[in-house]
């Protein structure tokens, strides 16, 4: 009898884990089940290129997957029994016999800016369209929230030539993924290229009907749309009370992706942390390329029954004004700043513990490999 891999999650993870498990096995059954109506789709190109209009809506889907598997979109999965090996969803019981998470994330929602035709928490490709739509229109808009993805936005909307003015309530934007040199750095880049930033308030009230939008400091700008990038939270609530799941971390797997205890069954991308046995400690990272490399990961040792470990230091990157930036290795809140020699372009390591842990690089030409080669081995030295 074949066996029957499930993965829950149509997006990126559902779509690698699936490829990697069928060329491993040409004969397993294989479902994804997704919630989106759409099949599956790139990210990233969402807050960049498909915004700035150098990338057509047909372009960010991904390919390969009508022969590989078979896809249920519009499927939303409600709960687990891992006892039975059954996935509850909207379209009835699914069983399986190994079980990849992939449910991704959502966008955390403010209570004074409720999503609306003008408010947009940009996470999906409808999302994306509805805000492209609103590009063609608009003058002004607002991001709420200086990570990677309201900085992508804001970068966007410039290159249209709308004006943005960024709110967020720390002090500096990519807090929670840089240290203040680098901040300043982006924050200079920002600058130059016309982004207004309203940093250390958050955003008090939304006038729909005059399109104002109001900080706690008295600020007042008149916008066409409001993006909110307020941060993510793992799409986890349907496993709860099932399996070990962490607030802010998802589902916790060991360093081979398969969660302890629960036999055939692991978690890849932003639904989880992994364990790294370089950092000694969970590591959860919302990027493409972590998806991308676990979902795969993952697979294999499903199949093969083996519990091989992932030691790839994690990697992100990010353009805005059409400057790269890219990052090596997770943060870590206690790390220290220090500005690294580059070639050209600027960049910071951070260190943690007297050890480099993570490394960041804006417009360099630096080689990644050599980064990613030192933090490695002063990980394996600690």
């Amino acid at each position: 009898m074949k066996r029957h891999l499930v993965i829950v999650g149509g997006s990126l993870v559902g779509h690698r884990a699936a490829l990697a498990a069928r060329r491993l096995d040409r004969e397993i059954e294989i479902t994804v089940l997704g919630a989106e109506r759409h099949p599956p789709y790139q990210r990233p190109p969402l807050s960049k290129q498909l915004l700035a209009g150098s990338v057509s809506p047909d372009r960010v889907y991904m390919h390969g997957g009508n022969t590989a598997y078979t896809l249920r979109p519009g499927t939303v999965a409600h709960a687990l029994d891992t006892s039975q090996k059954l996935v509850a969803t909207s379209a009835g019981e699914v069983s399986y016999d190994l079980l990849v998470i992939g449910t991704g994330a959502r966008p955390v929602q403010l209570a004074e800016l409720p999503p609306g035709p003008s408010v947009i928490y940009l996470r999906t490709l409808d999302d994306a369209l509805l805000l492209r739509s609103l590009f063609q229109e608009a003058s002004a808009i607002a991001v709420v929230g200086a990570g990677f993805v309201g900085l992508e936005v804001a970068s966007a909307a410039r290159h249209r030539g709308i004006g943005v003015t960024v709110i967020d309530r720390a002090p500096r934007p990519l807090a929670s993924v840089a240290g203040s040199g680098c901040s300043r750095v982006v924050q200079q880049l920002h600058e130059e290229n016309g982004v207004e930033f309203l940093l250390g308030t958050a955003v008090t009230s939304w006038d729909p009907l005059t399109g104002t939008v109001t900080t706690g400091t008295g600020a007042e700008r008149r916008v066409q749309a409001v993006v909110v990038g307020a941060g993510v939270v793992p799409a986890t609530e349907w496993v709860e009370g099932e399996l070990p799941v962490e607030a802010g971390k998802g589902v916790l797997a060991g360093a081979d992706g398969c969660v302890e205890g629960y036999g055939q069954l692991g978690v890849a991308g932003d639904a989880g942390s992994w364990f790294h046995p370089l950092y000694g400690r969970y590591v959860h990272v919302e990027h493409y390329e972590t998806a991308a490399t676990q979902a795969a990961h993952l697979a294999a040792n499903l199949l093969t029954d083996q519990a091989t470990p992932l030691e790839e230091i994690p990697f992100c990157w990010s353009e805005q004004h059409g400057t790269l930036l890219q990052v090596l290795g997770p943060r870590s809140e206690y790390a220290t700043e220090i500005e690294l020699d580059t070639p050209s372009g600027k960049g910071w390591g951070y260190l943690e513990n007297g050890r480099l842990e993570q490394v960041i690089l804006l417009g360099s030409g630096a080689n990644l490999d050599q980064w990613r080669q030192e933090i490695t081995a002063q990980l394996r030295s600690a």
